[in-house]
């Protein structure tokens, strides 16, 4: 029997563990809300256009947003994965989402 060289175990080793704690857990309350929020508006838009979510943005990306509240798409545009196409096609209803949620219910 032939083992698998050690270093294969490993990064399997460390892929498990990133996967067991998801990178929103680094959110606050309100942060995790956002990124709810976001991920709900993600998902319409995904289903609009008949591709998987991370099509429209990675997880990360809508952490991103969450956590730094961009206020204007100058401020958006500053996020990582937020590259001017997306900003030109998502940004001002992704601003309309996070004003939505300062508005409160």
């Amino acid at each position: 029997l032939r083992l698998p060289p050690p270093g294969k175990e490993r990064r399997q080793s460390v892929a498990g563990e990133r996967e067991s704690r998801p990178a929103s857990a680094d959110l606050d309350e309100p942060g995790q809300r956002r990124f709810e929020a976001l991920r709900t508006w993600r998902l319409e838009q995904a289903r609009g256009q008949g591709v998987p979510p991370y099509v429209v943005f990675h997880d990360r990306t809508l952490i991103e947003i969450a956590a730094h509240q961009p206020r204007n798409l100058e401020a958006l545009g500053g996020v990582a994965g937020v590259g001017q196409a997306k900003l030109e096609r998502y940004g001002e209803a992704l601003l309309a989402v996070l004003a939505s949620l300062e508005e409160g219910p």
